[in-house]
């Protein structure tokens, strides 16, 4: 048998003890009470871990640690809450394909939220090639949405930004930096109050104040907005500040 049918093994009998734990403490009269937290009923190392959903993966991890702990909450799943540590080769998953591959420290996937949070240093890598690093992320199925309560720096091929707090959408490939955000590309640099990062089109919308350098010029403006694909840059009520070099080029 290969490995990754072993693992797969393993990660079946994992859900099926931990379906049979919860059916079993339901009728047992010396099961703890329902409020108190259960403890884990099956934990493992080197396992791979799957969440379907309508016969689709949402996602996939190989970690280092699992640990499964089922609740009467959720008798037929048998699972309400699991824990990981040492992922590698992580993937998750939009409309039936890869969208994310992933790498943390730490992760919690809560089944009755559908959500995944992942703790750091947390690297994902669309599949557009766009790296995203954070000290910690959550996922969630609803919405397809990667958050960021704890800062990210996002890298395309387009440039860079760096943001204290921000939401990457899967589905449309666009990252919102409500609290303000610093983009670098090769020949920009700029600080905005807003930045909305639409990667499909190739645009950046700047609602706020916003300042920063273009080549040689300097510039201030009430809101802006740079198109990445033709490197042009608009800006309302602003104003621009040359930098004139005093040097002889035949020097």
């Amino acid at each position: 048998m290969s490995r990754w049918h072993a693992l797969m093994g393993s990660t079946a009998a994992l859900a099926a003890l931990a379906s049979l734990f919860a059916w079993v403490s339901h009728f047992d009269p010396s099961a703890p009470d329902a409020m108190m937290v259960p403890e884990p009923a099956v934990v493992a190392s080197d396992c791979v871990s799957i969440a379907r959903s309508r016969g689709k993966p949402l996602w996939r991890v190989q970690c280092r640690e699992i640990k499964v702990t089922p609740t009467e909450a959720d008798l037929s799943a048998g699972i309400s809450r699991i824990e990981m540590r040492g992922i590698r080769n992580g993937s998750v998953n939009y409309d039936g394909g890869r969208a994310l591959g992933l790498r943390a420290e730490a992760a919690t996937y809560d089944a009755g939220a559908g959500r995944l949070e992942l703790h750091g240093p947390v690297t994902l890598r669309t599949a557009r090639r766009e790296r995203l690093h954070a000290p910690s992320c959550i996922w969630t199925r609803q919405t397809d949405s990667l958050e960021f309560r704890q800062g990210a720096t996002v890298r395309s091929d387009d440039g860079e930004a760096r943001a204290p707090v921000a939401v990457y959408s899967i589905p449309e490939r666009r990252l919102d930096c409500p609290n303000g955000a610093r983009f670098r590309s090769r020949d920009s640099d700029m600080d905005a109050a807003v930045l909305y990062w639409d990667l499909n089109a190739k645009r950046l919308d700047l609602p706020g104040p916003v300042s920063g350098r273009r080549g040689d010029w300097r510039f201030t403006a009430r809101a802006a907005s740079l198109n990445v694909s033709d490197n042009t840059l608009t800006a309302n009520d602003g104003t621009l500040e040359a930098r004139i070099s005093t040097e002889d080029p035949d020097q």
